[in-house]
């Protein structure tokens, strides 16, 4: 089944090895470490418009599985970051995620 179909479960934290094996399955998120682990992937609008309906479309696809990313909305791009705070970094859930945010990407 493609990550963007499976629904969040509440995953432990993943293991360096199942983050490398997950990373595989979603094309351009790189892991970025600041305060934790993270999913991090810039997407780039003609518009800011367009930037915002992108956003607002994460945000509903977000309040829809109760996860919710770190975004940053400038003119025609958002830089959308997926962790797990309560897990101490990336989980199997933030793939998924970042697998749906993807769809939403493709329109």
């Amino acid at each position: 089944m493609p990550l963007a179909d499976e629904p969040i479960t509440l995953a432990p934290k993943s293991s360096p090895r199942e983050i490398a094996l997950l990373s595989k399955e979603v094309d351009g998120w790189s892991i970025t470490e600041d305060n934790m682990t993270k999913l991090r992937k810039k997407f780039t609008f003609p518009t800011f418009a367009a930037a915002m309906v992108f956003v607002n479309k994460v945000g509903a696809v977000a309040e829809n599985e109760e996860h919710h990313p770190e975004i940053t909305l400038s003119w025609g791009e958002a830089i959308v970051r997926w962790w797990s705070h309560d897990r101490g970094g990336i989980t199997r859930d933030d793939f998924i995620m970042a697998a749906k945010t993807d769809v939403v990407a493709q329109g």
